[in-house]
């Protein structure tokens, strides 16, 4: 127990980030930007990974396997939750960035895509902002406070495309259901904050870690993406 207790007090102050948006010319803006890693510690001998080992927490499955990544050799591999201490939560706050910045940063990433909107999901400050490709790039068009996953339950980050939707889901295992879903990876969903079965909201928290791993937005704001947000727009989650 002392030793699991260590692992998970090493992995907070692995976790501690002190982040300020520096448009220094020396500087790209991925290193602006920044990006949001889950670091956990092995916390027993695997068939891939060695106690004490070091890894990023990239998905997990209902909160009983995760896939992880070692940080000093890259394998990856899938963990029970009982063989890893994950990061506790951390109120950080982060600078946010000018609308110049946020567009040069998507635009430097010379994206393709059929529609002529893009989303990226800013985990690290948990903003959802669309953006619509004009005749000289991406222009930001709207900016949304989101709630995305808990460190024990990430978003997955990378590149992906929409590609379904509904007005209304529920989940018996989580006992929470959401409006306006739009898929974008699998399971996982832009949707509403959730609600009971009666469609009465059971947790107005954004702007914060929150969800299972979806990614959650107001009532109108889910309406919104739902309605306006055709298939195969891409979803750059980072």
């Amino acid at each position: 127990m002392k030793f699991i207790i260590k692992l998970v007090v090493l992995v907070l102050l692995l976790n501690i980030i002190t982040f300020k948006a520096n448009a220094k010319a020396t500087l790209s803006y991925d290193d602006i930007v920044g990006s949001d890693v889950v670091t956990g510690i092995i916390a027993k001998d695997t068939a891939n990974f060695q106690m004490g080992e070091l890894v990023e927490v990239i998905k997990g499955e209902k909160q009983k396997f995760y896939y992880v990544r070692s940080l000093s050799t890259n394998k990856l591999a899938w963990v029970k939750s009982s063989e890893i201490a994950i990061a506790s939560q951390q109120n950080i706050e982060i600078e946010g960035l000018d609308k110049e910045i946020i567009e040069n940063y998507i635009n430097n990433k010379n994206f393709k895509t059929p529609s002529k909107y893009l989303i990226w999901v800013d985990l690290l400050r948990q903003n959802t902002h669309v953006f619509i490709k004009e005749r000289d790039g991406y222009k930001l068009i709207k900016t949304m406070q989101c709630s995305t996953g808990l460190n024990t339950a990430p978003t997955p980050k990378g590149i992906f495309r929409i590609s379904a939707r509904g007005k209304w889901f529920y989940s018996n295992f989580y006992r929470q259901g959401a409006k306006h879903w739009v898929r974008f990876s699998g399971p996982y969903l832009f949707h509403s904050v959730p609600m009971d079965k009666q469609g009465k909201v059971v947790d107005n928290t954004l702007g914060k870690k929150a969800s299972h791993g979806c990614v959650r937005l107001s009532i109108n704001d889910s309406y919104w993406i739902y309605k306006n947000m055709p298939n195969g727009t891409i979803v750059y989650i980072n």
